[in-house]
């Protein structure tokens, strides 16, 4: 199993010198961690899990996605419907 790492890092190491790898790895990890961040911070505010896709908490409608660019927070009394579509894959 050790070989296993040992030739991972090497070839990691390899890949790490090209620009174009590097430059799309970190932006890649940056992207993924805002992403986390986002999701985690409006999961704590509404009381809810990390992973529901919403949630309702006193008079507030908490929207989890991190990609929602628009305000995640709505007040349930501006609210007529919601209309949830879930896709299958």
């Amino acid at each position: 199993m050790s070989d296993f790492f040992r030739y991972f890092w090497i070839g990691f190491k390899d890949i790490w010198q090209y620009s174009i790898t590097r430059n799309a790895m970190i932006f890649f990890s940056i992207a993924f961690f805002i992403i986390i961040f986002r999701r985690i911070s409006i999961a704590l505010r509404s009381g809810g899990s990390v992973f529901r896709p919403y949630h309702i908490s006193g008079e507030n409608f908490y929207i989890h996605n991190a990609l929602y660019i628009f305000d995640r927070v709505i007040p349930l009394n501006e609210v007529k419907s919601i209309d949830v579509k879930r896709f299958r894959g």
